[in-house]
């Protein structure tokens, strides 16, 4: 499960029409979110290819495809190809993987089309061990296509490396008094979408607030004034510094007295003391007092 990052941007040199014009586009809701898509679009052979697949199947495929030819799969008979499945296991690809968290049937060419409509439309459990082979063969071309073209073979890589978040964005909130726009990404602030911001709208007056949601971890800012002198700068907070807690704060809209965090002027930071932690009238055990004084009752 991923951690989330509030990011806060401003955009100060725009309003909020041209803003959203920008970055901005709408979802299957009709509601408006900031869409990473606008500034570095995400290869579309990239996206068929769901990471529930490339966790297991992409070395053998790759395997498969450097290894063989498709016109050998193409002349097996069945009972040469469950022969070959003995040998190569990993290869195997269910129907309910293929429907479920897989991929469509457009994906393939033609001549595999009509084979796989057909066996996921019967009444068998599975797929028959030559058309395991064909689908997990053509996977391994499209994944190695995908490295020449892109240096990753699926779009989760891509996204971690091009993006700097494993995903698009999610809960975007569209401040239009403050010309803002505040918005959620898995795990990590999008650095490289804010540098390519900058260098596809060189005159932009942008900055940016961040905090993950585990509260004093990864926060930071960027600022960009593209009109004095385009320097592009960003930063991290320390781990746990008074600014990564206040950051959290304020974009998580966390009181951190009433959440238990009590700041530490020795340390300039803040600690954490559990709100909810019981509290007891019981007295201490006595074999516990050290110099323990007992008054003579008068």
């Amino acid at each position: 499960m991923s951690n989330y990052v509030k990011n806060e941007l401003k955009i100060h040199n725009k309003n909020m029409t041209e803003i959203k014009e920008l970055f901005c586009s709408t979802d299957d809701n009709g509601e408006l979110f900031f869409d990473f898509e606008k500034i570095i679009p995400l290869p579309e052979s990239l996206n068929v290819i769901l990471d529930v697949i490339s966790g297991y199947l992409e070395t053998p495929a790759r395997e498969l495809f450097n290894k063989f030819a498709k016109d050998k799969f193409l002349a097996m008979n069945e009972l040469e190809a469950n022969a070959f499945m003995k040998t190569h296991q990993k290869c195997t690809i269910s129907k309910f993987e293929f429907t479920k968290g897989f991929l469509s049937v457009l994906l393939f060419p033609d001549y595999l089309q009509e084979e796989i409509t057909k066996e996921l439309n019967s009444e068998d459990e599975t797929f028959s061990a030559r058309l395991q082979l064909l689908i997990v063969w053509y996977m391994g071309e499209i994944y190695e296509d995908n490295i020449q073209k892109y240096g990753c073979t699926t779009w989760y890589d891509w996204c971690v490396k091009n993006w700097g978040a494993k995903r698009n964005t999610c809960n975007t909130y569209i401040n239009e008094c403050e010309d803002c726009i505040e918005f959620e990404t898995a795990w990590s602030a999008p650095i490289p979408i804010y540098q390519k911001m900058a260098e596809m709208y060189p005159d932009l007056d942008f900055s940016v607030r961040w905090a993950e949601e585990d509260i004093g971890t990864k926060a930071g800012f960027v600022e960009y004034t593209g009109e004095t002198d385009g320097d592009f700068q960003y930063s991290y907070y320390d781990f746990q510094s008074k600014d990564a807690y206040e950051t959290a704060f304020e974009l998580w809209g966390i009181d951190p007295e009433e959440e238990g965090y009590v700041f530490d002027k020795e340390n300039n930071t803040y600690v954490y003391c559990d709100p909810y932690e019981e509290e007891t009238d019981e007295l201490p055990d006595i074999s516990e007092v050290n110099g323990l004084i007992i008054q003579p009752v008068e």
